[in-house]
């Protein structure tokens, strides 16, 4: 239990927090959420909880279908959590991890995960604050392991933890690459990112 969240069994992992299904007690119908936990080594970082606060800062400005949306954000003195929408659903990268049970992708479907994945960053790299200036949000992440999946069908954007944003409260390191190497764009190496960088990697 965190405040009125009861915390379940982890959906994923990372290297500073973990997401879990969750209930909100207050819900008269008690549909799930998740829950993004940061681990207890980083919950002891204030770097890490003004992280998790300028994620939910920035998505909660990206209304779209294809972004997944933060709810709630809630501490309970000790530690922080970040609630969003649960998704049924899986990673992109599961599905296609070796050994899962598939052949190869239709070009079709192919087509709808990437169209999904590019109207999602269109509509964060376009995102403004409440003021109507633009936030420039770089998700600086685009893999298969932060996109979502659905069992509806619709194609999500998770996990902007690493995204660029102005007016963060907490600034990467200059010189810090975030992002995997396997996706990373030319300029991303060198510390560059603007919104080709998740256009490249996606």
């Amino acid at each position: 239990m965190i405040g009125p969240y009861a915390l379940h069994e982890p959906l994923g992992s990372g290297g500073t927090a973990s997401v879990h299904v969750g209930v909100d007690r207050r819900s008269p119908d008690r549909a799930p959420v998740a829950i993004k936990r940061l681990h207890p080594d980083q919950a002891r970082s204030g770097a890490a909880a003004l992280r998790l606060l300028d994620e939910v800062r920035s998505v909660k400005h990206v209304r779209h279908p294809n972004v997944v949306q933060y709810l709630d954000v809630f501490s309970d003195g000790e530690e922080i959590v970040a609630v969003g929408e649960y998704v049924h659903g899986e990673p992109l990268g599961r599905l296609l991890a070796p050994g899962a049970a598939h052949e190869r992708v239709p070009p079709r479907i192919a087509v709808a995960i990437v169209r999904d994945v590019l109207a999602g960053l269109h509509a964060a790299h376009e995102a403004c604050d409440a003021s109507g200036k633009p936030l420039e949000l770089v998700h600086r992440d685009v893999t298969p392991d932060n996109i979502l999946v659905g069992a509806d069908g619709v194609v999500r954007l998770v996990d902007f933890g690493v995204a660029k944003a102005s007016g963060r409260l907490h600034a990467t390191r200059d010189g810090g690459v975030r992002g995997k190497l396997a996706y990373l764009a030319p300029e991303q190496v060198g510390g560059t990112v603007t919104p080709r960088t998740d256009t490249y990697a996606a």
